[in-house]
């Protein structure tokens, strides 16, 4: 049986409640240390958090890294690395997780000691590059048992994610096309997103393929014994299904039928269920001793023995961009496909990631394989060479160092990697430069420029305005007609522009939050077009809501309406009625036309 589903999982997080505001305040007590780190994964001893725990403690010695392990078998395996390690339960777990400056997860905060985490600088590396939609993005990650169809459920489940999203300080991803799937589930800001590539996969990066593919069959050897020198190397390895049995378990005829084709292709099947999965395999291994179980319990990370693969198969799993990056070819076999795309969804379609029509059936699998191991192997590599450059920006196997120096940078120490990328910016980019705030003309501000002191332009974050932009000074005289960049009084910076005023405090172009109290002042862009809803397409990112394809000519009306002065636009009111507004700008447009001007 599955160990976790979602329901079950957001249950505990409400039950749990108390413990976590009782954790919250013993870390505000508690002095944290930037030289203590405590590090886990919810996969057992290895993935990201292992790699960047050997490379900081090769290049930081005097840093004191400790490894929280889940279980009596993975803190055996830790001290046995030599590793300092603790049980994350209990209070060793606890105390060492709210003295530590940094907490390093690739599941969750449940990696660590989940009620020591608050305050903490938090780096999720996550375990895998997303196929499947996460947290924010699904609403079966939202779902909660018994009340879940409660009104008012959905909302709270999604302020608890963004909650939990906004401790996390440094997120490392693998491209920027992932980075804007991770900012979309986890609610997260760019500055937050590191275009680095995962630590997790630089296995598959380090010294040649030869080289590779030996010690990745000497690991296979040793949890479930030697492979044949001759024959392929068949990996399965189906992804959860949030505590349904796998959908492909074989039959018993289906069994002899994949046992025959191994014994004809003269081939080893390794199967790797997901940790999470429901269903047994074990009928397989009885069946025919070139049918193996490489289940968690006797390897505990698989990434470093894909190389030992000559295909992968596989449903939904991230392990495909995995195999890609080491590359190796998938063969995607998908009978539950229909039932998956409307229960949990992807955010690539699913022709597109597996490169046609899946398999459906153990029968069309193996008749898939014949092909990736034989004539079809050449479209199956170009396919596998397609995900990995679609995906992954970086292929240098040095993401671990990037993650370790912007660690580093993070708690404001010395980096020893200059090639980092930028925070958020496609394949290595160099950082933006802060912004300074000056006017849509360019005129700077009567206090002068400085990229080093000014506040960064305020972005948009999911319907509201971030909080990333500081508070603003009054806005300084400008030459142009053009406007400053405004903030409102509590902060809340604004992307408008409007003309120059000296004679009262810039206001942002409608209420940042609701807890803004500021009336604002309505503008209208160059459509004659109401700033209250949507994006406008015109350039002064004011609120319309259509196209430049939708919008009619401009009109004298609309052109007048445009360039009229502030002082003379109507104010921005609730109580004021569609036809007083229109009123305003037919009597503005006659007043400013020429018949209407004097002789």
């Amino acid at each position: 049986m599955a160990r976790f589903t979602f329901s079950a999982g957001n249950a505990r997080v409400l039950a749990r409640a108390p413990l976590y505001a009782l954790g919250a305040l013993v870390a505000v007590l508690v002095p944290r240390s930037p030289r203590q780190w405590v590090l886990g994964s919810g996969a057992g001893l290895g993935e990201g958090a292992l790699a960047l725990h050997d490379l900081a403690r090769e290049r930081q010695p005097e840093r004191r890294l400790t490894w929280l392990a889940s279980s009596r078998a993975e803190l055996d395996a830790a001290r046995a690395r030599g590793m300092r390690a603790l049980p994350k339960r209990g209070p060793r777990g606890l105390w060492a997780t709210l003295r530590a400056g940094v907490a390093v997860v690739t599941h969750g905060f449940g990696d660590v000691n989940r009620f020591g985490v608050s305050g903490a600088r938090v780096v999720q590396l996550w375990h895998g590059i997303p196929l499947k939609r996460l947290h924010l993005d699904s609403a079966a990650a939202l779902r909660l048992p018994l009340i879940g169809s409660l009104p008012g459920v959905g909302r709270l489940m999604r302020a608890l994610y963004r909650r939990a999203g906004a401790q996390i300080a440094l997120f490392p991803v693998a491209s920027a096309l992932v980075a804007g799937r991770i900012r979309s589930a986890f609610g997260l800001d760019a500055a937050r997103i590191l275009v680095s590539g995962d630590p997790r996969d630089d296995v598959l990066l380090r010294g040649t393929t030869d080289e590779r593919r030996v010690r990745a069959r000497a690991t296979v050897a040793d949890a479930c014994g030697a492979l044949p020198e001759e024959g392929p190397v068949v990996l399965y390895a189906p992804t959860w299904r949030d505590g349904d049995e796998d959908a492909a378990i074989p039959t018993r005829d289906e069994w002899q039928a994949i046992a025959a084709w191994a014994d004809r292709a003269g081939a080893v099947l390794l199967i790797r269920s997901h940790p999470l999965g429901a269903g047994s395999y074990a009928a397989g291994a009885q069946q025919s001793p070139r049918i193996r179980l490489l289940g968690s319990d006797v390897l505990t990370d698989v990434t470093p023995v894909l190389p030992a693969a000559d295909v992968v198969v596989t449903d939904y799993s991230s392990i495909a961009f995995d195999a890609a990056i080491g590359g190796v070819p998938t063969v995607f076999f998908a009978p539950d496909l229909a039932r998956y795309l409307a229960t949990r969804g992807l955010y690539t379609p699913y022709r597109e990631f597996s490169g046609g029509d899946p398999a459906t059936t153990w029968a069309e699998a193996l008749e898939r394989l014949d092909a990736a191991l034989g004539e079809g192997r050449a479209a199956a590599l170009a396919h596998a060479a397609w995900l990995r450059d679609e995906h992954v920006d970086l292929l240098d196997g040095r993401a671990t160092g990037r993650v370790l120096d912007a660690v580093l940078t993070l708690l404001g120490e010395h980096a020893t990697d200059t090639a980092t990328p930028a925070v958020g910016g496609p394949r290595g980019a160099p950082p933006p430069p802060r912004v300074h705030r000056a006017c849509a003309c360019g005129d700077a501000p009567r206090r002068g420029c400085s990229t080093s002191r000014s506040p960064a332009p305020a972005t948009r974050s999911r319907g509201s305005w971030s909080r990333t932009a500081s508070r603003s000074r009054r806005p300084s005289r400008c030459s142009g007609s053009a406007g400053v960049r405004r903030a409102c009084r509590r902060g809340r910076a604004t992307t408008g522009s409007r003309p120059c005023s000296r004679d009262r405090r810039a206001r942002p172009a409608r209420r940042c939050t609701p807890r803004c109290r500021r009336r604002s002042t309505r503008s209208f862009c160059a459509h004659g077009c109401s700033p209250r809803t949507a994006p406008c397409c015109c350039a002064s990112s004011l609120r319309c809501g259509r196209t430049s394809a939708e919008h009619p000519p401009r009109s004298a009306s609309s052109a007048t309406t445009a360039a009229a002065p502030l002082a003379l636009r109507p104010p921005c009111s609730s109580r004021a009625s569609t036809a007083r507004r229109s009123r305003a700008i037919r009597s503005r447009s006659t007043a400013s036309s020429p018949a209407s001007g004097p002789t």
